[in-house]
């Protein structure tokens, strides 16, 4: 994950992160497992909520 705020090195570092998720009720339910603050939002509309501070970050994609 990406994010523009710290580290994330165990997933003790994600907690309070505001991070971008795919509409999704299982990966929303996921990720606040996790103590991130779930911000859904369409791909396209990612880069501006990072530019504005709607969101700290986002998951990559694993390779």
């Amino acid at each position: 994950m990406t994010n523009s705020k710290r580290s994330v090195q165990k997933p003790e570092d994600l907690k309070g992160l505001k991070m971008r998720t795919m509409e999704n009720p299982v990966h929303i339910a996921a990720y606040k497992g996790f103590g991130i603050i779930t911000t859904p939002m369409a791909f396209p509309e990612v880069f501006t909520a990072l530019q504005q501070g709607t969101v700290d970050g986002r998951r990559t994609r694993c390779r």
